[in-house]
């Protein structure tokens, strides 16, 4: 009796290792990110640095000439470096503190998404907004913005 005991201690063993060692190499891995991908993140995240820092032709200048801010889905609310310049040469010293904190990004291909708490805008208190980037020959061409209070130009 103790050795049929063993024999299936054994085998349960076995199984289990072998069931475990299954599962760590069909584990969700993450697969080598693209150049696209790495372009498409450095021009987004110039595009906050800039914004943080309040330097207008900087953040400007990570946009393309006729680049288009939604209001998702599909309501536009501004286009093209005229308007971003305007909106945020009187945004940026209105509100000094002004500042966005990246607390989540995906990037595929040329989409990025932030989801980013922006504190020190016009209303005073702390909103999370989700942005939604697209980036087309290393400018972003289209902005997507899903806020929970001020995340981006208001015309």
């Amino acid at each position: 009796m103790k050795g049929k005991r063993r024999i299936v201690l054994l085998a349960f063993l076995v199984i289990v290792g072998t069931t475990a060692c299954v599962q760590k190499e069909n584990a969700p891995t993450t697969a080598p990110r693209s150049e696209l991908e790495r372009e498409s993140e450095r021009v987004v995240m110039e595009q906050v640095n800039a914004y943080n820092q309040h330097d207008l032709e900087a953040f400007v200048e990570t946009y393309a000439p006729d680049a288009r801010f939604y209001a998702f889905p599909d309501t536009l609310i501004s286009t093209g470096h005229a308007d971003i310049r305007r909106v945020f040469s009187q945004l940026f010293p209105a509100a000094p503190e002004l500042k966005a904190a990246v607390t989540e990004r995906v990037v595929n291909g040329r989409i990025v998404v932030l989801k980013e708490v922006v504190t020190g805008g016009p209303q005073g208190t702390p909103t999370t907004d989700t942005v939604i980037y697209e980036v087309v020959n290393g400018k972003i061409s289209r902005v997507w913005f899903i806020t929970g209070g001020f995340a981006g130009p208001q015309t």
